[in-house]
């Protein structure tokens, strides 16, 4: 029980962390608009770039978006799992929801940091493995689920025997 505490003050913790991200993530661009739009603040920043930029920012914080939601949905199940409730439905869908959001975290990274490299028109030779820790985290909270699924299933059959 002592680990489980751990577990979700981390957690907790790891949460608070990726949402003042995200939400920095989001106001610093709309600042940076405010600025150069509004304030008419004189740049050197073509038209073209500014639309790359964008893409880029909403790649960015679609990814942390996800990564929130992933760390959210854990979150939640905590309580769950703490209170000895293992092979709750709501665990089990969450589980594999939050692998699912990993599994597009990774998706959503790779896609950014293609889309980075094409824009500053550099081709990097090797194997990036950046985006394995969310594509490992993501089967295993899907096999997770699926094995709480196993679970609750041979519990309800234990449950009409007795």
């Amino acid at each position: 029980m002592k680990t489980m505490n751990i577990l979700k003050k981390l957690i907790t913790v790891y949460y608070y962390v990726v949402g003042i991200v995200l939400l920095v993530s989001i106001l610093l661009p709309l600042f940076w608009v405010f600025n150069f739009m509004v304030l008419g603040n004189n740049t050197n920043i073509t038209l073209p770039s500014v639309y790359k930029l964008t893409i880029l920012i909403l790649l960015l914080v679609s990814l942390l978006f996800f990564h929130f939601k992933s760390i959210r949905i854990i979150k939640m199940s905590l309580n769950d799992l703490s209170n000895g409730d293992y092979f709750s439905k709501s665990v089990i869908e969450n589980f594999k929801k939050a692998g699912i959001y990993f599994l597009v975290c990774a998706v959503l990274q790779t896609i950014s940091k293609i889309f980075s490299s094409v824009y500053r028109f550099e081709i990097e030779l090797g194997v990036d493995v950046s985006v394995l820790p969310f594509i490992i985290t993501g089967l295993f909270l899907m096999f997770l689920s699926e094995s709480f699924l196993k679970g609750q299933k041979l519990q309800q059959e234990n449950d009409l025997t007795i």
